[in-house]
């Protein structure tokens, strides 16, 4: 799966609206979820949805502790754009090679 992660500038800049051209009708629905941290815009079905969000709030825990080795509370939300498609990923991000990581010989490509 591969999601889009969009961070604002700064917690303090004024949240500006996203514009995503999300593929045509007839497929199905998006709806927007909202934790404490994050704002998940996705057309998966709720069960992955459940297992997304844990996975989010997870690593968010973990960076931030690994940051501040203590909990903080870091203000504001990141939003996540998760399209249940990798053809729909490819069409948001504009190349399905955004977002693509690969070891090679001891090296990350991007």
């Amino acid at each position: 799966m591969r999601i889009l992660v969009f961070v604002p500038p700064s917690p303090r800049s004024s949240p500006r609206p996203l514009r995503l051209d999300l593929p045509g009708p007839g497929g199905p629905e998006w709806r927007e979820y909202k934790t404490a941290h994050f704002l998940l815009d996705t057309d998966m079905s709720r069960f992955k949805v459940e297992g997304l969000i844990k996975s989010l709030e997870t690593m968010r825990g973990l960076v931030l502790n690994g940051l501040f080795n203590e909990e903080v509370d870091v203000p504001g939300r990141i939003r996540v754009v998760a399209p249940a498609s990798p053809s729909d990923f490819a069409t948001l991000a504009g190349s399905p090679e955004v977002g693509r990581t690969s070891r090679r010989a001891g090296t990350t490509s991007r």
